[in-house]
């Protein structure tokens, strides 16, 4: 592995709010001793990061021409360390090296400091950090006191359905219809008592991956 990693850190992030951690790992021949920081700053990830509160992590792997054999720069995806199938797990030297790194990261931020309640316990902010073709990311401020939230999904018809409820300040919500757009608002169970709703969050899920029934039907 290369001696120095990078990380891209969101204003926003640096200024206390709540983020989360995405680690790009470059492809062969893509890492900085090869191509410099064209990976880091020119393949996008930073702008999107930026856009949804998220640190980017990009740890290194390096060119090494002898034992353990690398010639391009590969992260260990055939077992070239130490020929052992533990390398895709969690004792694998790469990916302990890599966790090392994540916990180094986020050791020193904590727990975001928790906001005094909201009237009527009302998380004040709700925002779509992601989407894919069928799910959406969501997060909000948290409630001090809340036990729960609920979530609540509007579709076309704008009528708000419960859909889920989770303890903490985040939530995936699967099972979205392709290419279609969602709002949703969030409540806080606070005392055994729900509180009013969040100001609405809406985005739209992406259009379904183009399928290959049979060869050539690809683009």
């Amino acid at each position: 592995m290369g001696d120095e990693g990078y990380v891209f850190v969101p204003t926003a992030c640096e200024q206390g709010a709540a983020c989360r951690v995405h680690i790009a790992l470059h492809g062969c021949q893509q890492d900085v001793g090869s191509i410099g920081r064209l990976f880091i700053e020119q393949t996008g990830y930073n702008t999107w990061a930026d856009a949804n509160r998220i640190i980017v992590l990009y740890p290194q792997a390096k060119v090494s021409p002898f034992l353990p054999f690398n010639p391009k720069g590969c992260w260990d995806w055939w077992s070239y360390i130490d020929h052992d199938d533990g390398y895709v797990t969690k004792a694998g030297l790469q990916i302990a090296a890599i966790k090392a790194m994540l916990d180094a990261l986020t050791a020193a931020g904590g727990s975001p400091p928790t906001p005094p309640p909201e009237q009527g316990g009302v998380p004040a902010e709700l925002i779509v950090t992601d989407t894919s073709d069928t799910a959406a990311a969501l997060a909000w401020t948290p409630v001090a006191g809340a036990s729960s939230y609920r979530v609540w999904r509007a579709g076309a018809d704008e009528v708000f359905r419960a859909v889920a409820e989770t303890q903490g300040p985040s939530y995936g919500d699967h099972g979205l219809a392709p290419a279609t757009s969602y709002m949703w608002r969030v409540t806080a169970l606070v005392g055994g008592t729900e509180g009013s709703p969040s100001p609405g969050a809406s985005a739209a899920t992406r259009p379904a991956p183009a399928r290959c029934d049979a060869p050539g039907t690809c683009p």
